[in-house]
C-alpha cells in the first residue's frame, strides 16, 4: 500500500507539473494572436502600393511625353536633312546665276549664306565655285585696271 500511495503521489506531482507547463504554453499562443493580425500595417501597405502605382503611372506618362518630344525632334531633323539638299541646290543655282550675270561681288557675298552641314561632295563644289568667282573677280578687276591705264595712255598720246 505504501508503494501504491507513493505511486499515486508521484503521478499527482507529475500531472500537476505537466498541467503548469500546458498553462504556460496557452498564454504564449494567446499572446501571439494579437501580434499576428495588426490591421494598421495592411492599410499602410495598401497605401504604399497605391502610391507606388501612382508614381509609376506618372513616370510612364513623363517617359511617353519625352519619347514624343524626341520623336518630334527626330522628325524635324529628318525634314531639315531632306530639305538641306534642296537648300544647297537653290544656293548653288543662285551663285551660278550671279556668275553668269557677271555679278562677282554679289556671288562672293552669297558665300556667307552657305547652308550648314555640307557633305564632302558639296564642300568640293563650294570650293570650286568660290575659286571660279575669285578668278572672275580678279580678271574683272585686272581688265578694269587695264582699261583705266589704257585710257590714260591713249589720252597722253594725243
Amino acid at each position: 500500500m505504501k508503494t501504491l500511495i507513493c505511486q499515486i503521489s508521484l503521478a499527482t506531482i507529475l500531472l500537476t507539473g505537466c498541467s503548469k507547463q500546458e498553462e504556460q504554453s496557452a498564454p504564449s499562443v494567446a499572446a501571439e494572436k494579437p501580434a499576428a493580425a495588426p490591421p494598421a500595417p495592411i492599410a499602410e501597405t495598401s497605401k504604399a502600393v497605391a502610391d507606388t502605382a501612382t508614381q509609376t503611372k506618372d513616370e510612364a506618362q513623363s517617359a511617353a511625353t519625352e519619347a514624343t518630344k524626341t520623336a518630334d525632334t527626330v522628325k524635324n531633323d529628318v525634314a531639315s536633312a531632306a530639305a538641306a539638299p534642296a537648300g544647297f541646290q537653290a544656293w548653288t543655282d543662285k551663285v551660278k546665276g550671279l556668275i553668269s550675270q557677271q555679278k562677282y561681288s554679289e556671288a562672293l557675298a552669297a558665300f556667307t549664306e552657305l547652308p550648314a552641314n555640307l557633305t564632302p561632295e558639296q564642300q568640293k563644289l563650294v570650293e570650286q565655285l568660290k575659286a571660279q568667282v575669285q578668278q572672275a573677280l580678279s580678271k574683272q578687276t585686272t581688265d578694269q585696271g587695264l582699261k583705266a591705264v589704257g585710257g590714260l595712255l591713249n589720252g597722253t598720246k594725243k
